[in-house]
């Protein structure tokens, strides 16, 4: 069942303010974006403050890309919500799923029911996830609809995020777009919603960049227990080779220093044990050796089915070669 976004009288106000941007690009003081949202200058200024950073997980874009395919057929777009959480001024998206909706003139409609339950089955999964925003799968034909998609969110979470995937691959790639609301004011009077971007960044934990290199690569399969351990010891020597080359560019002067570096790499070293060249072998040894015994059990048990699998049907054809002969 699909049921209206907002009532009457919301709508109408979201859509005033989606005009009142659009007379505010017009004007001399702001100019409009792509999306028809205002621009800030030096007389409107926006009124909020809130996350500095949006760090997006890799799932949240397959679930885009995957929504917007299997699309119903004319539907221009696709959107829906973000789960994640606040950390200071870092605001982290980690899940995303689609809520079906309609939008034709000037009429916006969210299936709110299968929000509601898609919210509350995240939420037994991820306790510590809630909403932080709403994303689509490119502008709308309507500037006005984004307002409108920003009001029912803001109503779940105050100073939400929009994220915008291109998934038309303008320019041959998929652009990630963050943005956050704010209202716009002119000479004293709240005039508009304006959406302002914000730094965006795509960050992946190492279990995600396993699985994304994966489906990158050209292979068929998931690799062994060997052959991860071995691309996981190639890409930390390339690690370290790096690490190598700038310090001692900044050693030799060649490199100018950074001090966020140079911190960056004193925790990492930091956070690593200190182990001596025995005590590193043993432990690889002992790692090495708990790999190939789980290998060993693994085929073990698998020889042990077989074995149960062929004296069951012996056990089958004998019953069957008795009742024959009775």
């Amino acid at each position: 069942r699909r049921a209206p976004v907002l009532h009457p009288v919301a709508r109408e106000a979201a859509c005033e303010r989606a005009r009142g941007a659009r007379r505010l690009a017009e004007s001399p003081l702001g100019v409009a974006g792509e999306r028809g949202a205002a621009m800030t200058s030096s007389a409107a200024v926006p009124t909020a403050d809130g996350f500095a950073l949006c760090s997006v997980h890799p799932v949240v874009l397959f679930t885009v890309t995957d929504s917007y395919t299997r699309r119903a057929a004319g539907q221009p777009r696709v959107v829906g919500a973000l789960l994640g959480s606040r950390e200071g001024r870092k605001l982290v998206v980690r899940q995303a799923y689609t809520v079906p909706h309609s939008e034709a003139n000037e009429q916006v409609m969210l299936d709110i029911d299968y929000h509601t339950v898609m919210l509350d089955m995240h939420r037994k999964c991820a306790p510590g996830d809630q909403v932080v925003g709403w994303w689509s799968s490119g502008g709308g034909e309507n500037p006005g609809s984004d307002a409108l998609f920003q009001q029912f969110f803001t109503s779940q979470v105050e100073d939400g995020v929009y994220l915008q995937v291109d998934t038309a691959l303008s320019g041959g790639r998929m652009a990630v777009k963050c943005y956050k609301a704010e209202s716009m004011v002119l000479d004293e009077e709240e005039v508009a919603t304006g959406f302002t971007e914000v730094p965006c960044k795509v960050q992946m934990e190492e279990a995600e960049r396993v699985g994304t290199d994966l489906l990158k690569g050209d292979s068929e399969g998931l690799p062994s227990d060997m052959g991860g351990l071995e691309e996981s010891v190639k890409r930390l020597q390339k690690m370290v080779e790096t690490v190598y080359q700038y310090v001692d560019g900044v050693c030799s002067g060649r490199i100018e220093p950074n001090a966020l570096i140079g911190q960056q790499l004193s925790s990492t070293l930091d956070s690593v044990p200190r182990l001596g060249k025995e005590a590193f072998e043993r432990l690889y040894t002992d790692s090495m050796q708990d790999v190939l015994l789980s290998q060993y059990l693994a085929k073990l048990t698998d020889a042990q089915l077989a074995l149960a699998e062929k004296l069951a049907a012996q056990q089958q054809q004998q019953g069957a070669g008795a009742s024959i002969a009775m």
